[in-house]
């Protein structure tokens, strides 16, 4: 599925909004067959801190991917680069579905979905986002959409204030005491590794793992669950060159909760 998307990709135009300077911080929508996209909040904190919304709707029977799409899809893309005073720091994400369709798993969502997106603003000089993003969506084939979103960053309103907090409240908690990773042991041979874990029922859990550049898995992770005790071992198929840092976000559900985690492999 992954090379048949790539060929579409090819061969399907781009869904694009031109970039136009907005007086709000909120953009038009950007609008295709599979759904649509805007920036719906961009603004600034009294403390100085510089978050934005990307909405993502699909249009009924669509879907779109969380940051690893399972199986086939892909993740959103979003290049910031050509922002003044801003840098992505980070994109979070609310918990996603976790499915089994004809292409394979799926990780992601059916319905709106709201990324929230924290910034680095280096000055204390006026800021403005100016960025390209790209998204997926997928029914019976798979559209990339792309939109050039140019805004300023402004106080944040009480609506924005609202809109974030929402947005925040959807998104994994942080690892508890009765949730957690409770150990990461690679192999002997450094051919895989193990996650220990630590959940809050003895509910089948669901799991998704992100590594970091230069560090790649295999798709087929042995499990074992014991009441509420997981372990995961994930087949390595490549660790990062020049001694740079193997690291990875995992995400755990297990019941109505769930957590995500960056980790450093030792």
């Amino acid at each position: 599925m992954k090379s048949s998307l790539i060929r579409l990709l090819a061969l399907l135009p781009l869904a694009t909004a031109p970039s136009v300077p907005a007086l709000a911080a909120d953009s038009d929508w950007v609008v295709s067959d599979g759904g649509r996209m805007r920036i719906a909040a961009l603004s600034q904190s009294n403390e100085g801190q510089v978050q934005a919304l990307l909405d993502i709707e699909p249009a009924p029977g669509w879907k779109t991917y969380w940051r690893n799409p399972g199986d086939a899809g892909m993740p959103p893309e979003i290049d910031g680069a050509a922002s003044k005073n801003l840098k992505i720091r980070s994109l979070a994400f609310p918990v996603p579905e976790f499915a089994e369709d004809a292409d394979g798993r799926f990780i992601g969502y059916h319905g709106p979905v709201r990324i929230l997106i924290d910034f680095d603003q280096p000055a204390s000089a006026p800021s403005t986002l100016d960025a390209k993003i790209l998204i997926g969506l997928c029914k019976d084939i798979c559209l990339p959409v792309q939109g050039e979103f140019r805004l300023p960053v402004t106080s944040r309103t009480e609506t924005e204030q609202e809109s974030l907090t929402a947005a925040a409240a959807l998104l994994p908690a942080a690892p508890a005491a009765d949730f957690l990773v409770t150990a990461t042991t690679p192999s002997a041979d450094r051919t895989s590794v193990t996650f220990d874990i630590a959940l809050p029922s003895e509910a089948k859990p669901e799991f998704a793992l992100v590594p970091e550049p230069g560090l790649r898995f295999s798709h087929k992770v042995a499990v074992q669950q014991t009441g509420t005790a997981l372990q995961l071992t994930v087949p390595v198929k490549k660790w990062p060159k020049d001694g740079k840092p193997a690291e990875l976000t995992l995400l755990v559900k297990s019941g109505e909760r769930a957590i995500e985690t960056k980790i450093a492999l030792p």
